[in-house]
């Protein structure tokens, strides 16, 4: 609608008065116009050139608002629990879980859940035609549309919704998530603006009078668009009282740099300010200079959708202690910029307690030895892995001759304390990928790896001239010796249990023999076996 639409215009202008008001003909009114009419003409010419100027304003304003809330639609596509929007979670065949039922019909007789969607959500004695749910559950894709839904009453309102799935581990689709906004007000809208713009080309191609009377619907369109774009920025200064309010750390960055980080976030990086954090490096909070995935092309999901769940990682504060967090990240449009948007919870307290279950389950609590049942799981995969080499294998058991009386003779505090000093030393003795793990009450358990058979002989002698030596326990000397049952294998045909049967019965004919004594026993996969007795 430029020159040539002005000039087509003009053209129909002089048309229109040679037919329908008799003048002078197309030639003449072109060419040579009445001299009385000359300003009239001249006047019509230019207000037809305005109005056609005018609805290439409005034309380009409704072009760059249509994409403003496009773009809106992704930013504002969030769960939180007090949205407006409708929210619903389906299993694969279409039953509701979850909605929050904001959307939902007012006059149901039925709210709870555990119901088909069509009839809690929308009312219907069947599924609904063309259901979008199995495209998304078999594709595992995300799907939005815009319909109509009928109310009790028989009022139509018009919704905008979203499915997308939620994956499991293996790729397969657990449930559904259906996120629907009545737009209502919105396609009446665009109906209005998409009737109004065929009306108007209409009017112009049959009457050039009507462009005064359509710039009335135009300017009150305008104004319309005014009051969106208006809504817009409303919705994201609600989107900031979002992130402010939150007791989780909320950080924006792009370009590798920090844009905005909420309150909380700014006490857990032991801040003061946003200043002090504000512009600084992203890599800067972690240890190795990355948080994996965190980047406007590698955090997951589109703008305005989660991301692919919560990650641990270590952040570094800004006096340089560590805190625990678990990050999700998404992809958010803020003043017309794209910026990753990583939400952090300190779960250091949790991953202490993990720990410390972890140690209470697999360490004993008086040497922070491992304890039988991690040791009996280190035997299993040091047997995998020495039937692909030519090593072997040995299990010593290593037990206190007569521990009871210096339990006895000293009290049980002493008797701890020649523990934990016997479980130290014996642990020196042993390389690091080793394990020396207390296995009952006097007995310790040894898991090593030998060259040679003849190296056993060392390893026994390494064992006791490492633990003659007395133990001191509050200025006095306790002196103790120690039994030695060892079994070794090269692991093939040679299951856990088999090789510490093998090493507990040396260990028991040891003792048979009196104190300080020690046996060696060959375990083979056809059980056959050798000793040699001190």
């Amino acid at each position: 609608m430029g020159l040539a639409a002005s000039a087509a215009v003009w053209v129909l202008y002089a048309l229109v008065e040679n037919v329908m008001l008799g003048g002078p003909g197309l030639d003449a009114a072109l060419v040579a116009p009445e001299p009385g009419n000359v300003l009239g003409r001249l006047l019509a010419i230019v207000g037809i050139l305005t109005a056609t100027l005018l609805i290439q304003i409005v034309y380009a304003r409704r072009v760059d608002i249509e994409r403003a809330l496009e773009l809106e639609r992704f930013r504002v596509r969030q769960m939180y629990e007090n949205s407006p929007d409708r929210i619903a979670c389906l299993s694969e065949d279409g039953t509701v879980f979850y909605t929050n039922l904001l959307q939902g019909p007012q006059n149901s007789s039925e709210l709870s859940i555990d119901l088909p969607c069509y009839r809690l959500l929308y009312e219907r004695s069947h599924a609904c035609e063309g259901c979008a749910l199995q495209s998304v559950v078999n594709g595992g894709t995300v799907v939005e549309f815009t319909e109509p839904e009928i109310a009790a009453d028989g009022s139509a309102r018009w919704f905008s919704k979203m499915l997308y799935p939620i994956l499991r581990d293996d790729g397969s689709t657990d449930s559904v998530v259906e996120i629907a906004r009545d737009v209502t007000d919105l396609h009446a809208a665009q109906m209005a603006l998409t009737d109004s713009h065929q009306l108007l080309e209409k009017r112009i191609a049959e009457r050039t009078a009507e462009l005064t009377m359509s710039n009335l619907d135009l300017k009150s369109e305008i104004a319309e668009r005014e009051r969106v774009s208006l809504a817009l920025r409303e919705s994201e200064a609600r989107f900031r009282q979002l992130i402010d309010s939150s007791p989780d750390m909320i950080l924006l960055h792009s370009e590798g740099r920090i844009d905005l980080v909420n309150p909380a976030g700014i006490r857990m990086l032991g801040a003061t300010r946003p200043e002090d954090v504000v512009g600084m490096p992203f890599s800067a909070l972690w240890d190795d200079g990355v948080a994996h995935g965190s980047s406007t092309k590698g955090a997951s999901g589109s703008i305005g959708s989660s991301g692919s769940g919560a990650r641990a990682q270590v952040l570094r504060r800004l006096d340089g202690a560590r805190v625990d967090v678990e990050m999700s990240e998404t992809l958010v449009l803020l003043e017309g910029r794209v910026h990753v948007q990583c939400v952090m919870r300190d779960v250091t307290e949790a991953v202490q307690a993990r720990e410390t279950i972890n140690r209470m389950a697999y360490f004993d609590s008086l040497t922070g030895l491992p304890n039988k049942s991690l040791f009996a799981d280190r035997l299993k995969t040091a047997l995998a892995a020495i039937r692909r080499s030519d090593k072997l294998l040995a299990v010593a058991f290593v037990d206190i001759d007569e521990f009871r009386m210096v339990n006895d003779s000293w009290g049980h505090a002493v008797g701890d304390a020649v523990l934990a000093q016997f479980a130290e030393r014996l642990q020196s003795l042993f390389r690091e990928n080793d394990t020396v793990s207390r296995y009952g009450s006097d007995e310790f358990a040894v898991l090593a790896e030998l060259t040679s058979y003849e190296e056993a002989n060392r390893l026994v002698s390494r064992i006791r001239a490492g633990l003659a030596s007395p133990f001191r326990v509050e200025g006095q000397p306790v002196a103790v010796s120690v039994s030695l049952g060892i079994a070794i294998t090269t692991g093939r045909g040679v299951q856990a249990q088999q090789i510490i049967h093998r090493a507990d019965e040396a260990l028991c004919r040891s003792k048979q023999s009196g104190p300080d004594g020690f046996e060696i026993r060959v375990v083979e996969a056809d059980t056959r076996s050798a000793s040699a007795k001190a």
